[in-house]
């Protein structure tokens, strides 16, 4: 189950800042809804409660076209997300959602439209002067305000923007562009860094003098991976066919920046975005705020699109991890005893070489939870840990400081090959820890257990890189433990079992032997490696109950050694043979945020190859990994038909033949000696994950003018 990437990410090159931008864009993709959905709309009510003059504007006489918005956004929900939204006496509404009965709202009908999407909307009307801002609902501006730019021109609005101010070419082009757009819609994405997720991020004029003159640092404490998210915002345009206004609409996406770290394509991604910080000029800069952090932010960019090679070295260069630790092999992982329990521990550089104190991090053998070691002193081979307790809100609300639990006293011996000394908490146990090996050290080098936490984090999570003694000696001592094997079952010619790491408690699938002796090792290689990365997701989600591994007061749920719901995650499989394995996989996992993340998936792997099956390796009828025309018509014309009232109604509420063309996809079912294909829905946004399920099963045969050459030869027996 991999992390959530970012939705849009124009920092690659696609939307440079300060430029136009604008691209044609197909109405139905008009308007986004996601699993914020809920989140965001709760803020607005919240903003029009608290500051509703602050978050909305309106000339006289705009009261007709704002009903033309509130119709157009109207119909156009209900087309595109049938399973989200409903019409009632009332109106249109979200399904689900729950409005505060309390709170009273402007009657306006923009902002009644605005409490259904996440975008922002801004009515542009035409006069002398140009198109001007004549109403507006906006709760999550992007350091402007509302207020001031109300009435104003786009010359006026755009003033502050270098290169866009009055008589400059980019603002006549953009008058000239919306006095010629016409029934078409355009969109264009803008985007910047701020510390902290608020949506509600305005800025006066005033403010951003200030900011540009006395130009502060947005992460004080330097901690620019701790703090810093992207905004993106997606903007789109479109022209009103009655009114002949033009509604501009904002979408805001918030990514925490270290999420980068974490997608396929982080050394591109990243790449790219230090690049375009590095082009800005000094205005640009001072605009955007980033003057004095842009080089933390490029530096910290630099690393994450470097880290992958220097992981891919680490990998050719394996023989020398059993060297003494060098400048480029530090942080060191050594194992053996506290008292008689088995422990690895990652310390943040070399025992035998560090000439300052080091910090470090630590699990139990048998329970895999990290636990925080601060640095304390060092003299000499001598050196001191601070242990961590874990925390709640007892122990460290109102800021306090995490209580210590243990201190660590250690030296070196045999240069650093040993380490030797005692565990102090009410009692005092030996510790005796021998050296493993140590890893390849990334551009920044770890100086506290949070950086070792990031390092796994960023590395491992929502990726599929293998945990191998090379890229991780700590991780892959964690992960290699012996696993509880349940009873085989199967079919005659293909066998499996589910095993279960006893410390995180759900069971992944292995196969056990096939007919023919066909190869099972590169199968179980990826299945092992899924195995680990959820494991590895579960432990590393239970550490955070240590305030050493995360920002902020106690993680609510995260003090009862909880593993983010990956206890209780499912998987079963569904068909196994020489040639082709099937599974599914479901769970709800929360570590931390505002809601859990619900899932449920089925895969297909070629066993042979060891390698997942998309959907376009199935069927030769995909365009973009979606179901081309004729494989969407076959599944919607054999899906089995809603027989009473209640299929009926939940048919009605999740559009079932809409999602089809954004959600499907296939699996198999082992039926004796047939194969069944299994046509469903999956990766729904949480909000619609009831909607999610089997649509139907069809024999093989059935779907053989659909199959690639490739996985119809896969499915002969």
């Amino acid at each position: 189950m991999n992390s959530r990437q970012p939705t849009h990410t124009p920092y690659d090159g696609s939307s440079k800042l300060f430029t136009i931008g604008l691209k044609p864009l197909e109405l139905d993709k008009w308007i986004e809804v996601d699993r914020y959905l809920f989140d965001h709309l709760a803020e607005k009510r919240r903003l029009y409660a608290e500051i509703p003059d602050k978050v909305f504007v309106e000339e006289d006489g705009t009261r007709d076209t704002q009903r033309e918005v509130r119709g157009l956004i109207e119909a156009h929900l209900l087309s595109t997300f049938p399973g989200m939204y409903r019409r009632t006496n009332a109106g249109v509404e979200v399904i689900g959602a729950k409005a505060d009965s309390d709170a009273t709202f402007h009657d306006a009908p923009l902002v009644a439209a605005s409490l259904l999407v996440q975008e922002d909307l801004i009515l542009m009307r035409r006069d002398d002067t140009g198109w001007r801002l004549a109403a507006g609902s906006l709760c999550f501006p992007s350091s402007w305000s509302l207020v001031e730019k109300f009435g104003r021109p786009l010359q006026q609005i755009h003033a502050p923007v270098p290169g866009f101010g009055p008589g400059t070419r980019p603002a006549e082009l953009i008058n000239r562009m919306f006095d010629g757009l016409q029934g078409q819609a355009v969109e264009r994405f803008n985007w910047s860094i701020q510390a902290g997720d608020a949506l509600y991020h305005p800025l006066s004029n005033v403010e951003r003098i200030d900011r540009a003159t006395n130009r502060p640092s947005r992460f004080p404490d330097g901690d620019v991976n701790a703090h810093a998210f992207i905004r993106v915002e997606r903007q789109t345009l479109r022209k009103l066919p009655l009114s002949r206004d033009i509604l501009f609409t904002i979408r805001i996406h918030l990514d925490p920046l270290k999420v980068l770290a974490r997608h396929p394509d982080r050394a591109t991604l990243a790449a790219s975005f230090a690049a375009q910080l590095q082009a800005l000029d000094e205005a640009q800069l001072d605009y955007k705020g980033m003057t004095s952090d842009r080089d933390r932010l490029m530096q910290r960019l630099q690393t994450m699109a470097r880290i992958r090679h220097v992981l891919k070295l680490a990998v050719l260069l394996g023989a020398l991890l059993a060297l003494p630790a060098t400048a480029h092999a530090e942080p060191v992982t050594y194992a053996g005893k506290l008292g008689n329990i088995d422990i690895v521990v990652e310390f943040t550089g070399d025992p035998a070489t560090a000439g300052e104190a080091l910090a470090g991090r630590y699990f139990y053998r048998s329970k895999g939870v990290d636990i925080p070691l601060q640095a304390k002193s060092s003299k000499g081979a001598t050196f001191q840990l601070a242990e961590e307790e874990a925390c709640d809100a007892k122990k460290c609300g109102d800021g306090q400081a995490p209580p210590i639990g243990a201190v660590w006293r250690l030296s070196s011996a045999d240069k650093g090959k040993t380490l030797e000394g005692t565990w102090t908490a009410k009692k005092t146990l030996p510790l005796k820890l021998t050296r493993i090996a140590s890893r390849a050290q990334t551009e920044t080098p770890a100086t506290t257990p949070r950086d070792l936490y990031d390092f796994t984090d960023m590395t491992f999570s929502g990726d599929d890189a293998p945990i191998t003694m090379a890229a991780s000696p700590y991780d892959y001592l964690k992960l290699d433990f012996a696993p509880k094997a349940d009873a085989k079952e199967g079919w005659p010619d293909a066998a499996y079992n589910y095993v279960t790491d006893p410390r995180t408690k759900f069971a992944r699938p292995r196969i056990v032997d096939l007919a023919g002796s066909a190869p099972i090792e590169a199968a179980n290689a990826l299945l092992q490696n899924r195995h680990w990365h959820d494991s590895l997701s579960a432990l590393t989600c239970a550490a955070l109950q240590y305030a050493g591994f995360h920002d902020g007061p106690p993680m609510e749920g995260m003090d009862d050694d909880s593993l983010g719901g990956y206890e209780d995650t499912t998987s079963k499989v569904t068909s196994l043979t020489p040639k082709l394995m099937s599974w599914s996989e479901s769970g709800s996992l929360y570590c931390g945020g505002a809601h859990p993340n619900n899932y449920s998936d089925a895969y297909v792997m070629d066993v042979r190859r060891g390698a997942l099956l998309t959907l376009q390796d199935m069927f030769s009828d995909t365009v973009d990994g979606k179901p081309g025309p004729s494989l969407a018509t076959f599944v919607k014309e054999k899906r089995k038909k809603p027989r009473d009232q209640t299929e009926v109604d939940y048919e009605a509420e999740c559009g079932i033949d809409d999602l089809i063309g954004d959600y499907l996809g296939a699996s198999l079912k082992r039926d004796g000696d047939r194969q069944v294909l299994v046509f469903g829905l999956q990766g729904l946004p949480n909000v619609i994950q009831a909607c999610g399920g089997d649509l139907v099963e069809i024999p093989d045969s059935e779907a053989q003018a659909l199959l690639t050459p490739e996985f119809a030869k896969l499915l002969e027996p």
